[in-house]
């Protein structure tokens, strides 16, 4: 008797597009309870919802869940839409369930919920040859089976190069870009590994799948090419991918993000949608160390262009044989307004799973890639504010060490005049995902529900009407204090209660506009629920007066 194993992917994906002719389906089929003396398979279940969730939400299909069906009614579901695709539709079909290969007649199955146990020739179980019999009818154009199985490797011709992608003009836009790659047929197919390999029950293929879907592409477009990327980080087993019957050479698979080629369309840039695209230009070419890549898209306009150009004259730093080279940790000379250094990777952003009390602004939960990048270890207080703008803005008085409450149009102008004194830094506030980043600990973090502890009171001053001296808590992973509570802090985005439906997963910024900025990390008045280092709030720029203030930050 042979081992069974998990799911099948199969896939024939759709685009997000509106102008785009026809309709985008998926019908997800799944199977958690089998026939005596199958092993139970809870997680396909979650598996399947993960990714419907991920393609309804973001890339606008309309999806469809069936749910622990047998041999008879994947057969039926499957001609059914067969006799509704439209040669203008996309489809995917996302199988989840045991697999088996017959070394005898060198055949692989699927198993439905009335799959026995022990079958002979198979007459219970779903063979990848009715399978590709049943694909041959799909009038889809595109078609993108992903085998999620044990012995999943026995369909289809398998690659032994990357696949024929077309490649695009610089002057080409979202559309075209589109159009080009929908031009020829498509039948492509990922496996979770070959014929004789085996897939564990929670499926690493799946999670890669949805990374691949969340942070994958370019410019909002995820290619087939960007999914083998993606599965190719799981090693064992290791995944496999090529083409199937129908297949035309630059044929390719296109995932299009809700609104990717509609953003092109927008005529004129507001000064502000300028600066937040030179922002992450420079973040982008900071953490790749392209700096010239930066120079020729920006300069001499861009605001980090000095930076730029200093990177690329600074000579070769010279190691002495005896001296041990120092680990990047930021710069040796002090800040003067004490920020720190932080190391950019990823984290989900959001309300996580070990959190509780969550806002309907911080689902759904997401993962996000940070860049490099400094940030202040305290808020800025009072006696730093009037260094540089001469007055107290903090109807408070006294205190000098306590963070100062400001307005977040005054903290524009407060940053704009520090950039004058101290030019070679580039202050500015930090994003909303730079600051959740850091008030998790960043690559440190021990997944903490406050910033440094799951008991609010060790890191945030509570049942107080006034703010405190800075630094008096106990910080967090990263030496930061006073992140979960004294004052709200201001971000740089504006602040969108839905933006995390749609947010980029490399460094967002925020939307484009708004009427309110985003503020995080509660204050001395509030309850642990603001405190939380995934609650988030706003309020309209030129408010002053509440228990707001700020912290600095600056790109690496």
């Amino acid at each position: 008797m042979k081992k069974l194993c998990l799911s099948l992917l199969f896939l024939a994906p759709l685009l997000a597009f509106a102008q785009r002719p026809g309709k985008d389906y998926a019908v997800f089929f799944y199977v958690t309870d089998f026939k005596p003396g199958w092993t139970k398979l809870p997680e396909t279940a979650t598996e399947a919802t993960q990714l419907r969730t991920e393609l309804e939400t973001n890339f606008g299909f309309t999806c469809e869940a069936v749910a622990n069906p047998s041999k008879a009614q994947i057969l039926a579901k499957l001609k059914a839409y067969n006799d509704r695709l439209t040669t203008e539709d996309q489809v995917l079909f996302f199988f989840s369930m045991h697999g088996h290969y017959e070394e005898t007649s060198e055949r692989g199955f699927l198993i439905g919920s009335d799959g026995a146990l022990k079958d002979d020739y198979g007459e219970t179980w779903l063979s990848y040859d009715d399978l590709s019999g049943f694909l041959a009818r799909c009038k889809a154009k595109h078609v993108l089976l992903a085998l999620d199985a044990c012995h999943s490797g026995a369909f289809g011709i398998r690659n032994k190069s990357r696949p024929d992608v077309p490649t695009f003009a610089q002057s080409e836009d979202c559309a075209q870009r589109v159009a080009r790659m929908l031009r020829y047929s498509g039948r492509q197919y990922c496996s979770s590994g070959n014929k004789e390999s085996k897939t564990p029950a929670k499926s690493l293929f799946a999670s890669r799948f949805l990374e691949a879907l969340r942070k994958g592409g370019e410019n909002g477009i995820v290619r087939f090419d960007d999914l083998e990327y993606y599965l190719g980080k799981v090693e064992n087993p290791r995944p496999e991918s090529g083409t199937f019957k129908g297949h035309e050479p630059g044929g390719d698979f296109v995932f299009v993000r809700k609104g990717s080629c509609a953003r092109e369309k927008v005529n004129a840039e507001t000064p502000e949608q300028i600066s937040m695209r030179d922002f992450a230009a420079w973040t982008a070419a900071d953490a790749a160390q392209n700096y010239q890549k930066y120079i020729d898209e920006w300069c001499p306009k861009g605001a980090f262009c000095e930076a730029a150009f200093a990177k690329i004259k600074m000579p070769e730093p010279k190691i002495s044989e005896k001296t041990p080279a120092k680990p990047d940790t930021g710069e040796e000379i002090p800040d003067p307004f004490g920020l720190v250094f932080v190391k950019g990777g990823a984290f989900t952003m959001g309300c996580t799973g070990d959190l509780d009390d969550c806002g309907n602004n911080e689902r759904p939960a997401h993962q996000v890639t940070i860049s490099d990048f400094y940030i202040g270890r305290c808020e800025v207080t009072k006696e730093q504010w009037m260094h540089i703008m001469g007055s107290n803005p903090d109807r408070n008085k006294g205190c000098d060490v306590c963070p100062v409450k400001t307005s977040w149009n005054e903290v524009d102008k407060f940053i704009k005049k520090l950039n004058v004194q101290y030019p070679d830094k580039n202050y500015r506030l930090p994003t909303e995902a730079e600051w959740e980043y850091a008030a998790r600990g960043g690559n440190q973090s021990q997944g903490y529900k406050f910033a440094g502890s799951n008991v609010a009171t060790d890191v945030a001053w509570a049942g107080s009407t006034k703010q405190q001296p800075v630094g008096k808590k106990k910080p967090n992973e990263l030496g930061l204090f006073d992140m979960s509570g004294n004052l709200w802090e201001w971000c740089y985005d504006w602040y969108d209660a839905n933006y995390y439906l749609n947010s980029p997963s490399i460094n967002p910024m925020g939307p484009i506009n708004g009427t309110n900025r985003v503020i995080k990390g509660g204050s001395v008045g509030n309850f642990s629920k603001q405190l939380r280092v995934s609650n988030r709030d706003s309020e309209t720029p030129n408010t002053n007066g509440i228990m707001v203030g700020f912290r600095l930050a600056r790109t690496k």
